[in-house]
């Protein structure tokens, strides 16, 4: 493959990002006394935080990597509170109702804490605590009444942000240490950048969608070897790889890789720790790492797995009583409760699957997904994602290796499969291609066609209105192609 592609799917160009407030929200700005420490002379402006997360004003802040101190509006300060204005009445901003652009302005200071400034603005009753570093206890408030659509910038683009666009491709940059041309491998995104590892990628590299760049990730004697067909997920701070293919054997080794000190951890090869595999899925539950089904080194498919926890380097079995039959090339989500698997392949296609509760009683953890006159056709190499209430699945290979162009909708609290609009998807089936959500919208791309083609198109699907929307195909779009990565950043999908 080649890397080249992102696409904008959530409004952000040249740095600024769309937003909804909803009306006449208000924003109430006021020290935090639960960080004492003397004034930082000779600066106005201190950090800013969300929602009770202090926003670093460190160069590690989410907002393309700049300082965090200060909030502007239109090129306006909005809030001018200087130390002595935290003590008074503060600063009152009268806005008329309209679009305006805010900005975050970076000063030096010595604040630390969790980097939330992504988070701005998101919470239905926003506030931002303007942290003065001083003795002031008593919260002194200000307030402004805002309009219902926002756009934000950083500071390096305050001059010329040209107005939000949706749909939109730009190119993945090739300076710095790229990446071979791979497939099978992983990609995860940390919240600031993505890590592709495995395949053709040997050590791994990161990308920096704000800086266009990427990075090579150095070779260590912890690295774990190469492979592909493996699994990873991103915990919070750290990636976990695990198991997969190294061109001699499957594997059930792992690493547990740390961004922050560029270093590797292997995960344990001890008591529950699950066969070699590839081909199988792996979710993260808040607290573990799942890993299920696969393909062993006997070339058999399997219906076993294991929870992982990185905080004890422990394994502990999943239940195998009622697990689904054996399979590979199935998909798992995870509900925020449950881990949901479907499809497959065990000796042919299948459309079976089961909900695990790994609070659950052995014995009884597993529940069978409906398989009644609702449920999909069987398939495989489908893709599968979760909204937050339902798992949506679209197309893959069904018995004969024919592909199904269909999406379907699966409710779990109530084991339903919701009817869907007769209406074809407007894109062609597929396997081998990505999905991801967005908040609200599946986009669907790339992959390879009923002729055996690989495709360089997609579509969103919004399941609130059932709408599907072709994507863009403008000039940078990626070449085509599957088995590819595809990661979701909070405002735009990188292929």
């Amino acid at each position: 493959m080649k890397w080249a592609g992102l696409v904008l799917a959530a409004g952000l160009l040249g740095g600024c990002t769309l937003g909804t407030f909803p009306a006449n929200v208000t924003i109430t700005v006021k020290t935090d006394g639960s960080r004492p420490g003397p004034p930082l002379a000779g600066f106005d402006y201190y950090a800013l935080s969300v929602s009770g997360q202090i926003a670093d004003s460190v160069a590690s802040a989410n907002v393309g990597g700049r300082s965090t101190s200060c909030l502007r509006l239109s090129g306006q300060v909005l809030f001018p509170l200087t130390y002595s204005a935290l003590t008074s009445s503060g600063v009152t901003v009268s806005l008329p109702s309209g679009t305006y652009t805010f900005s975050i302005l970076g000063v030096k200071s010595a604040i630390t804490g969790a980097t939330a400034i992504s988070a701005l603005f998101q919470s239905a009753v926003p506030e931002i605590y303007l942290l003065a570093q001083g003795n002031a206890n008593t919260a002194v408030t200000t307030s402004v009444s805002l309009p219902a659509t926002y756009t934000t910038e950083t500071e390096d683009r305050v001059a010329a942000c040209p107005p939000p666009s949706e749909d939109e491709w730009s190119s993945v940059s090739a300076t710095g240490q790229v990446p071979g041309a791979t497939f099978t491998h992983t990609a995860v995104w940390t919240g600031t950048r993505m890590i592709v590892w495995g395949g053709g990628v040997t050590n791994g590299a990161y990308y920096d969608p704000v800086a266009n760049v990427w990075t090579a990730i150095g070779a260590t004697p912890e690295t774990p070897e190469n492979r592909q067909g493996h699994s990873a997920i991103w915990t919070g701070t750290r990636m976990i790889i695990w198991g997969g293919y190294n061109g001699v054997l499957r594997v059930n080794s792992g690493g547990i890789f740390n961004p922050a000190a560029s270093a590797w951890t292997a995960t344990s090869e001890g008591t529950n720790v699950p066969a070699a595999r590839e081909d199988h899925t792996a979710v993260w539950t808040g607290s573990k790492m799942i890993v299920w089904g696969g393909t062993d080194n006997l070339g058999d498919n399997l219906n076993t797995g294991a929870q992982y926890d990185p905080a004890l380097d422990s394994w502990t079995e999943v239940d195998p009583a009622g697990a689904p039959s054996v399979r590979y090339e199935h998909t798992a989500i995870w509900t925020g409760s449950r881990m949901i698997v479907w499809g497959g392949y065990d000796s042919s296609p299948t459309n079976t699957g089961g909900q695990f509760d790994p609070a659950g009683p052995i014995g009884n953890s597993w529940t069978p997904t409906d398989t009644g006159p609702g449920a999909p056709s069987n398939r495989y190499r489908h893709s599968a994602v979760w909204t937050g209430l339902e798992m949506l699945i679209f197309s893959g290979y069904t018995n004969g290796n024919v592909i199904v162009r269909q999406l379907n909708r699966y409710l779990p609290e109530t084991d339903a499969w919701i009817p869907v609009s007769s209406e074809e998807p407007i894109i062609e089936g597929r396997t081998y291609h990505s999905a991801i959500w967005t908040g609200t919208k599946m986009i669907i791309w790339g992959g390879i066609s009923g002729a055996f083609a690989p495709l360089s198109d997609g579509a969103q699907y919004d399941p609130q209105t059932t709408i599907w929307t072709p994507m863009s195909e403008g000039s940078v779009v990626p070449g085509a192609r599957y088995r590819h990565s595809t990661v979701w950043t909070g405002l735009q999908m990188i292929i």
